[in-house]
């Protein structure tokens, strides 16, 4: 009895301590973490300078293992769609120019959500070597994986939540083990998500890592990623080198992408070198050789360029010869030069204009970009149930004068198959003084097309009032006179009264309307063309900086007579939006205004508010896929003198179907939208609906509610594929 009493005492004695040990050697590794999660505040009071220059190499191997025609269709990949080799190599030497920002000690306040320490990075190449076709660079999407932010809500870019992040540790379980004066902190994601990786880091006592290992899947690029991270200081918060081998698997075509990147390099190199395909400086300027492989495809590439070189050479040097053969091999030689002609019609001119993204510097030192997607590319259309199938495109660009100022421009035109109306948009900008938001736009557009069934009912009772007036043979109703077409330019001057708090803009604003249906109207004696000409004043309040609400009042006022207006009118708008961030990358956006017509006489027949109109170039999920009706019926935008709004949105990578099994594994985001309007005759509308995005679409689902009455369901979506490359 003694005996069994003994041994029950032991085992409670060792179960006590070693529950005990095992909660000190978890709060260690809690606390290990912690460190780890915040490592970047306990360097802040370190000396830091506000701008670092250093130079950076990457080299890259492409291995085509299967292939067809859609490849020409996919971003950056047309020129080995358009090369029948198997094996691609390139290498590039870059400038990397990082400019901190210390928010501590300079008056602001750090909050959950900000970064202690924040960075702009401007990159430049310096030198690039490329077996790819005229020294092209493909696959550059990889190049965004090599620098993962681990401290960062996201590592790369806006996408995959970090799970070095505090506020992502909810998605992720965490085993430590020790080794030696470092422990290994393996991370694993609670479910499948596209979101969501799995690997490890190696923690120092200090918190710092050493090295990472992370593997995951993303917008059709399977990937894994090892690395080192820089010694001391800021530099500690940044990878020194970076290894990535990622496969793509994507309609048919099957790529493995092997790359490497060193980073914090010293050596300079002299601008007048800087952008050329310099091999033996970039041989001298190679931290790390070349595999056996690489050597491989630069030495087949090298030779079969040295014997294309001996070719044109041994053609030029034997004309005499060409010409006494001439005859002989005049048909021959006129067969080779069409089906060269053809070849670079097709592929250079056609092909990369067309089916390729095009983007340019421009400037020697870089000033400015262009930037014109794919004119044919059929992942630019976009369909909803009032707008219809619309085909969009987008072209951009800047050139910068001085650090306070530049031009921008961008260019938006689509195609709306409903209605068969060919839609543009062409602002053109002129900043004068970047700190106080100081700049000169010009804007022209076709508009949206504008329905008004004010003249018709006027024509109607006209004719009922007057019997001499009455058309019997004529059906009205038949002739669509409520539709016209819209025109409008806009000159505005902006200035911050007080900087990133209170802007004022001033400027007029034209439009001319026409009837699309012009007939009816000539013979009812009535104008086809209605212009307006308004000056307009617009206050823009942000009262807690670039980061926080926007509050704007808009006056508009359209003369009679200002440029041959034919119409006058008044109306006032109050718009309000607020976009809050919250943790772990989600957002709640808030919008709501009103809007009023003051005044407005009797030839003023159209209603066409600033902030409460139908666009029909919407840019995707990224761009208009909030704060709008999509449900709304055209006609209600131009039918009310007054209108009151509230959209609420609110935006989450993780939500519902996340814990769907394998459907779960590719939802990227998903939202909630709720929208409320009052106009006369619809007094309140509600609509709700639910959305998500993934690697190939936009999915939103909507329905609508008036009067209590459901009023309609509807869906809009958007290709999404290949957006990121």
């Amino acid at each position: 009895m003694q005996f069994i009493r003994m041994i029950i005492t032991f085992l409670a004695l060792f179960i006590f301590f070693g529950t005990v040990a095992t909660r000190a050697e978890s709060t260690a590794d809690r606390q290990l973490l912690r460190m780890v999660m915040n490592y970047p505040r306990m360097i802040i009071n370190q000396p830091q300078r506000d701008s670092l220059v250093t130079y950076g190499y990457t080299k890259y191997r492409i291995e085509v293992e299967r292939r067809n025609f859609t490849l020409i269709g996919i971003p950056t990949l047309f020129y080995i769609a358009r090369d029948g080799r198997r094996q691609y190599f390139g290498e590039n030497y870059s400038q990397y120019r990082l400019s901190v920002e210390h928010h501590e000690g300079r008056g602001h306040r750090l909050n959950r959500h900000s970064r202690p320490l924040s960075f702009h990075v401007d990159r430049q190449d310096v030198l690039n070597i490329s077996t790819i076709y005229h020294n092209h660079r493909s696959l550059t999407v990889i190049f965004d994986y090599l620098k993962p932010h681990f401290y960062e809500p996201t590592l790369f870019g806006d996408h995959i939540l970090s799970p070095i992040n505090k506020h992502n540790r909810r998605y992720y379980t965490y085993a430590f083990q020790p080794m030696g004066a470092t422990t290994m902190i393996r991370f694993k994601p609670k479910m499948k998500n596209t979101e969501l990786v799995e690997g490890w880091v190696m923690a120092e006592q200090d918190g710092r890592i050493s090295e990472f290992y992370v593997r995951g899947e993303y917008d059709m690029i399977s990937f894994g990623l090892k690395g080192t991270m820089g010694d001391h200081g800021f530099a500690s918060t940044l990878p020194a080198r970076c290894d990535i081998s990622a496969e793509i698997n994507v309609m048919g075509n099957k790529l493995q992408s092997y790359c490497t990147s060193v980073y914090n390099l010293s050596t300079p190199v002299a601008r007048e070198l800087w952008g050329s395909d310099n091999i033996p400086l970039m041989e001298s300027l190679r931290p790390v050789p070349l595999t056996p492989t690489e050597e491989n495809v630069v030495k087949d590439y090298l030779h079969v360029r040295a014997v294309n070189d001996s070719i044109d050479a041994a053609k030029a040097d034997s004309t005499q010869q060409v010409i006494a053969s001439e005859e002989h091999h005049k048909r021959k030689s006129f067969m080779r030069q069409l089906r060269k002609t053809a070849r670079y019609i097709f592929w250079d001119i056609l092909g990369d204009n067309m089916v390729n993204r095009i983007n340019t510097d421009l400037g020697s030192n870089r000033q400015g970009h262009l930037r014109i997607g794919p004119l044919l590319n059929p992942l630019y259309f976009e369909y909803s149930a009032h707008r219809g199938l619309v085909y969009k495109c987008d072209i951009n660009g800047n050139y910068t004068f001085s650090p306070q100022q530049n031009i921008e421009f961008r260019t938006r035109f689509g195609y709306a198959f409903k209605i068969h109306q060919f839609y543009f948009d062409f602002p053109l900008t002129y900043t004068f003084n970047k700190r106080r938001n100081g700049f000169i736009q010009i804007e022209m557009k076709n508009g949206n097309r504008i329905t008004n069934s004010r003249i018709l009912d006027e024509i109607k009772a006209q004719e009922a009032a007057d019997p001499t007036m009455r058309r019997d043979t004529i059906n009205w109703d038949a002739m669509n006179l409520d539709y016209f077409k819209d025109m409008e330019w806009k000159t505005a001057v902006n200035y911050d009264i007080i900087p990133d708090r209170l802007g004022l803009q001033v400027g007029i604003i034209n439009h001319q309307r026409s009837a699309v249906h012009p007939e009816g109207f000539r013979q009812a004696g009535k104008e086809t063309t209605y212009r307006s000409s308004a000056p307009f004043l617009l206050l823009s309040y942000r009262p807690l900086g670039t980061g926080g609400p926007v509050v704007t009042a808009e006056w508009e006022r359209g003369m009679r007579g200002l440029f041959g207006a034919n119409t006058r009118y008044e109306k006032m708008e109050a718009d309000l939006q607020y976009i809050i961030p919250m943790i772990c990358t989600r957002s709640l956006s808030l919008r709501a205004g009103a809007g009023l017509y003051t005044n407005r006489d009797d030839h003023a027949y159209f209603l066409d508010y600033s902030n409460f109109r139908l666009d029909f170039l919407p840019g995707g999920w990224r761009d208009r896929w909030t704060g709008d009706f999509e449900l709304l019926n055209n006609n209600w935008y131009n039918a009310s003198k007054y209108y009151v709004r509230a959209n609420v949105t609110y935006e989450s990578p993780l939500m519902f179907l996340t814990f769907i099994p394998k459907l779960g594994q590719i939802i990227e985001r998903e939202r909630l939208y709720a929208s409320s309007l009052c106009v006369a005759g619809l007094n309140p509308y509600i609509e709700l609906g639910y959305g998500c995005t993934t690697r190939a679409v936009s999915i939103g689902t909507f329905c609508g509610f008036s009067f209590h009455t459901f009023t309609g369901f509807g869906v809009k979506f958007s290709f999404e594929l290949f957006n990121n490359w």
